[in-house]
């Protein structure tokens, strides 16, 4: 990471893992993705998961579930250099070898204790987003590490015979609309307008679809559109009006007030950020 740069991104099939240094507050947002939060320098910052509050220090991890609702509040003591990582579950249930489950809470705790080992593998990872001759595949190998530590010390152990009772059936419609929203969200469809798309009245559509999958319509989408956003802008050649443009948005700085309060930072720190991983094709 170069001497101005306040943000490093590695994005590849395991999702994305972000270096930043910020003392912005976000938005409560969810996503499909695990997300998983360490501080490695600066000060502490605080994190509102599903309703409850927490604070991310030097000891401490911020482990969040797909879809579960979250929130950055406000810095505690100045900006905070933090390393996050998206990963998507099956990925996950892979890298870790654990069954891949829907509906149920891998990580029943939001804050967890830092052991050295999930310590070590957190900073090898930032260490590596940092250097200037780092091998393109080294930060998934060492984000496998780290996920497999954390699944070690921090998932539910009783996950395997729970998962076959638990969970809640997703109903036809709302599983028509996800569907509709991943397809239009270039698009940005108007939340009654999906609910006549699945033959549901607004206050139903909100209340069966937070019912099955613990967010609002609004926050599902927008996370679409975000996970659009950010694939649109890691394209070579792509430019953030262009981008702005073609997600319909009225004004450059609008989308830049979306994005910046769902990931923390500018779409053009973002772009600048990335390292992508290699494709099978290239060097």
């Amino acid at each position: 990471m170069t001497a101005n740069r306040q943000s490093t991104i590695f994005q590849g099939e395991f999702g994305r893992v972000t270096l930043n240094l910020t003392s912005r507050t976000l938005v409560e947002h969810a996503h499909s993705e695990f997300n998983f939060i360490f501080k490695v320098g600066g000060g502490d910052t605080a994190f509102r998961v599903a309703g409850a509050d927490y604070t991310l220090s030097d000891d401490s991890v911020i482990l969040i579930n797909p879809w579960e609702s979250h929130a950055k509040l406000a810095s505690v003591d100045g900006a905070t250099l933090a390393l996050t990582a998206l990963v998507n579950p099956p990925w996950l249930f892979q890298a870790a070898n654990v069954p891949a489950t829907s509906g149920v809470k891998l990580f029943p705790q939001a804050l967890g204790k830092l052991t050295p080992g999930v310590q070590e593998a957190a900073l090898r990872i930032a260490m590596s987003m940092t250097a200037t001759d780092v091998d393109a595949g080294e930060p998934e190998t060492l984000l496998r590490e780290l996920v497999q530590q954390v699944v070690v010390c921090f998932a539910d152990p009783e996950l395997a015979r729970r998962s076959l009772f638990s969970g809640v059936a997703m109903d036809a419609r709302v599983m028509r609309a996800t569907r509709y929203m991943r397809e239009k969200a270039m698009d940005n469809p108007g939340l009654d307008d999906i609910a006549r798309e699945v033959g549901l009245s607004r206050s139903r559509f909100f209340e069966q679809f937070k019912n099955c999958l613990g967010v609002s319509p609004q926050q599902y989408l927008d996370w679409q559109r975000m996970a659009l956003a950010t694939r649109m802008l890691s394209q070579p050649g792509s430019t953030v009006a262009d981008v702005s443009f073609q997600l319909g948005f009225s004004a450059p700085s609008h989308f830049a007030r979306f994005f910046s309060q769902h990931i923390g930072l500018p779409p053009s720190d973002f772009k600048r950020g990335i390292l992508s991983q290699p494709g099978p094709d290239q060097g």
